[in-house]
C-alpha cells in the first residue's frame, strides 16, 4: 500500500479535462458580457453627448436675442453647418456625428420642435459583425420669440 499522500498523474490530467470544459462554457459568457459593456458604454457616450448639446439649445432659446429668424445663425455657431437636406449636422466630436432638425411646427406662438440624433463615427467589430448604430435621439419644443 501507498502512504505517499500527493496526486496521481491520471487525477492530475482528469483535473485538468474538468477545469477545461467548464471554461470552455464560461468562456463565450464573458465574449457576450465584454460585447454588452462596449454597447452600454457607446449608448450612454451617446446619451450624453445629446443631453450636452440639448440644454445648449435650451440656454440659447432663453436668451431674448435669440428668435426664430436668426435661429439658424445662433445654430451655426454652436457648431452646426446647415445641410441642403434643411437638416444641420455637427461633426466637430472626435467620436459622434451629431443631425438636427428644427421645426417651426407653430409659427405664431414661437414654438420649435428640435430633434437631435448622435450616431458614432466608428464601428467595432466582434465576431466578424459590424456593430455600427449606437444612437441617441432626443427632441425637444422650445419657444422662441420673433
Amino acid at each position: 500500500m501507498r502512504s505517499k499522500k500527493g496526486l496521481t498523474l491520471v487525477e492530475l490530467i482528469i483535473a485538468m479535462a474538468i477545469f477545461g470544459m467548464i471554461m470552455v462554457s464560461v468562456f463565450p459568457a464573458y465574449l457576450i458580457l465584454n460585447l454588452t459593456n462596449i454597447v452600454s458604454k457607446e449608448n450612454v457616450s451617446a446619451n450624453y453627448v445629446a443631453q450636452q448639446s440639448i440644454e445648449e439649445l435650451i440656454n440659447l432659446s432663453n436668451l431674448s436675442s435669440v428668435t426664430q429668424s436668426n435661429f439658424s445663425t445662433e445654430i451655426s455657431n454652436l457648431g452646426f453647418t446647415l445641410q441642403l437636406d434643411g437638416t444641420y449636422s455637427n461633426t466637430s466630436n472626435i467620436d459622434f456625428n451629431q443631425k438636427l432638425s428644427a421645426f417651426h411646427d407653430d409659427p405664431e406662438n414661437g414654438f420649435t420642435r428640435i430633434i437631435l440624433i448622435v450616431e458614432t463615427k466608428h464601428p467595432y467589430e466582434f465576431n466578424s459583425s459590424t456593430i455600427n448604430d449606437y444612437r441617441s435621439q432626443i427632441e425637444t419644443i422650445i419657444a422662441l420669440e420673433d
